[in-house]
This record gives structure tokens, sequence and C-alpha cells, in this order.
């Protein structure tokens, strides 16, 4: 069709002043492409992501390098955000591996806690789909390896005194 699909980001100012962002247009047959190869794409990156954990833990005789790695590998999940609203539970699991990295930005991760990551990680990319019972499941096992999936995401909030 010769629809055209744009995606805005709105900023609301004091008062009601607004203003508008043009983020992405697609075309129909391009959002329909993109939205049915999501899933997939989010479970190669979610391999990719456990296999770059997989790296990271290969230094776990050095505690040293074990964090060195483990804080070059923080940001790549903000790959995951590409994925946000794609599916309720999808978003669960994603803003939960964002707490559980935003606790990590100032004190270290036990090697037990990037054990969990990489084991939720990876189950996460064979799993299809994800279930309300399944997300529970990989949050409880990130917080039975020390993980406070209650922590503040805030800038100001993680960087208090």
């Amino acid at each position: 069709s010769g629809d055209n699909y744009g995606f805005y980001a709105v900023r609301n100012l004091e008062g009601s002043a607004k203003e508008v962002f043009r983020l992405k247009e697609f075309s129909g047959t391009q959002l329909a492409r993109q939205i049915s190869s999501a899933p997939d794409a989010l479970r190669v990156n979610l391999a990719a992501l456990a296999d770059r954990l997989r790296q990271v833990l290969d230094h776990s005789d050095d505690p040293i390098a074990l964090e060195h790695q483990a804080v070059l590998f923080w940001p790549e999940l903000n790959s995951l955000h590409d994925y946000l609203g794609l599916d309720l539970r999808a978003d669960e699991l994603i803003t939960a591996l964002d707490i559980t990295r935003s606790q990590f930005r100032l004190k270290s991760v036990s090697e037990s806690c990037l054990r969990a990551l990489e084991k939720v990680i990876r189950e996460s990319a064979q799993t299809t789909p994800f279930t309300a019972a399944l997300v529970d499941a990989w949050v409880g096992a990130l917080e039975d390896a020390g993980a406070d999936v209650s922590h503040p995401l805030s800038f100001e909030s993680s960087h208090a005194d």
C-alpha cells in the first residue's frame, strides 16, 4: 500500500507546550516486515548477549578482569531497548535486566549474579513465547543471585549518598 507510518516522540514542556520529534517513517510493507521479524530479532540479540556474557565469565579467575569486562558489557544491554513495546512479557524482562544493570554502576557485580544473568538471557533467547511464569522465574533467578530488581532506575537515585 502507499501508506506511510511516522513514529514520533513528544516532549511535554511547561504548561501545555509540546515539542514533537520525528523518529522514523516506514511504508506499510516495511512496518509489517519490522513487526513480523521483531520476535526473531529479539531472540538473536538475546543469544548474542548471552554469548558475550560467556566471554565476560571466561575471566572469572581474575576478579579485576571480570569486573572490567562486566563494566564493558553493561552498555550492550541497551540494544534490547529497540524491542520495548513488542510484547508485555519482553518489556518486563528488559526492564528487569535494566534494573539489574543499574545497580552495578557504582558497585561490583558478583560472579554468581553474572552467571545467573547469562543463564536468564540464554534461556530467554531459546524461549517462545515468553509467559508470565517464565519471566517471574527469570526475575527470581536474578534475585536469588543477589540482584535487587527493586533498585531505582533513575540516575539521581542511583547516585545518592
